[in-house]
């Protein structure tokens, strides 16, 4: 390696030795920048979801009506608009902890209480439609 004023002259061997200490530096400043953005965007999405999640924990534990046997969403929550609109909310829960990069707990078991108070309000809607064609019609 031989330097002069305006110019640097170098065998090959020596360059190829700077030429990979470059690339080295380079290729750690890349990593460091990548490890640093994935990390500020897990935080983000994180942010954004860790509140979805604690209302998701809320939810069950404010509507955990299958805890007994025999217990009905219609015993709970009185009436089939009710019971729809804790389903809608949950669904709106699911949704916004859907693009979560962690596994959410006791999302099987919330989904299986919302798949039951489907079927109650299919029933309802079922008994609705019998007693209405039960009742007496004139004829004349």
């Amino acid at each position: 390696l031989c330097v002069g004023k305006t110019k640097v002259f170098a065998k090959t061997q020596a360059a190829n030795v700077l030429e990979k200490s470059r690339n080295l530096r380079i290729v750690g400043h890349a990593v460091h920048v990548q490890r640093r953005w994935r990390g500020h965007r897990l935080r983000k999405i994180l942010r954004e979801v860790k509140p979805a999640i604690n209302d998701l924990k809320a939810w069950g534990a404010k509507n955990n009506v299958y805890h007994a046997p025999g217990s009905t969403a219609l015993a709970t929550l009185k009436t089939q608009e009710a019971i729809e609109a804790e389903i809608f909310k949950l669904r709106v829960l699911f949704d916004k902890v859907e693009k979560s990069p962690y596994s959410v707990p006791d999302m099987k078991l919330l989904d299986q209480i919302r798949g039951r108070m489907h079927n109650e309000v299919k029933a309802l809607q079922a008994l609705t439609a019998v007693e209405k064609s039960m009742e007496p019609t004139e004829i004349e």
